[in-house]
Formats: structure tokens, C-alpha cells, sequence
């Protein structure tokens, strides 16, 4: 099996003001669909909860098989 993974540490702090929101969920949705833009609506922003990690420390590992099968 192979795998990877990161853990990140540090302080979590919930972004309250719309801006601060709008930009997390762009960030996230940057990363799944890089070429769409997507806009978030006033109502939208304010019925969900955005949390920001300041990461104070990460570790990864990774796996990788040696030999693949064909």
C-alpha cells in the first residue's frame, strides 16, 4: 500500500469576519478546481464556520512500493 500524509501543529483560530472567510474557502477550493473561481454570497459566508491553523510545526512520511505491479 503506499501512502502519504502531513500533520500540522500549532493555534486554530476561527475566522469571523466575511473577508477573512471568503479568502479561506477560495484558498480551499483553489486546490481542488484551480482553473474555477468561485463566489460565495453574503448569506452563504455567514452560516458556515472558516478555522485557520497557524502551523507551528508539520511532519509528513510517505510510503512508496518498491516494485510496482503491472
Amino acid at each position: 500500500m503506499e501512502y502519504e500524509s502531513v500533520i500540522g501543529c500549532g493555534n486554530i483560530e476561527v475566522c469571523d469576519d466575511t473577508d477573512s472567510k471568503r479568502r479561506g474557502l477560495q484558498a480551499i477550493m483553489r486546490n481542488y478546481a484551480p482553473e474555477e473561481k468561485f463566489e460565495f454570497t453574503h448569506s452563504e459566508l455567514v452560516r458556515v464556520i472558516v478555522l485557520r491553523l497557524d502551523v507551528m510545526q508539520i511532519t509528513g512520511k510517505q510510503l512508496k512500493s518498491a516494485v510496482k505491479q503491472p
